[in-house]
């Protein structure tokens, strides 16, 4: 796993950010719902960015996101959360 390799080469800040989460991820038996994706990981979760259509559509563009998109809202808290700010994890899936 890549998390332990990067505790072997001393990297002991990780943080997990979960992409493109969608429902349809936990219709497989691999993954039961988010808890245990971080349970896996052993990494404490940041923050997690839903599938989105608006992010694409900005990337492509060279466009910034609506304010109002889910990405952008993802994005804001983690970065605020990283900036050291108390935000509750709200994950929308």
């Amino acid at each position: 796993m890549m998390s332990d390799e990067f505790y072997k080469r001393g990297n002991q800040k990780q943080r997990l950010v979960i992409n493109k989460a969608n429902k349809r991820i936990f219709e497989f038996d691999e993954m039961d719902d988010l808890d245990a994706i971080i349970d896996t990981v052993g990494v404490q979760l940041l923050g997690v960015i839903p599938e989105d259509s608006a992010i694409p559509l900005a990337t492509g563009k060279g466009a910034p996101l609506s304010s109002s998109s889910m990405g952008f809202l993802a994005f804001s808290a983690i970065s605020r959360r990283i900036k050291g700010e108390h935000i509750p994890l709200s994950i929308k899936v």
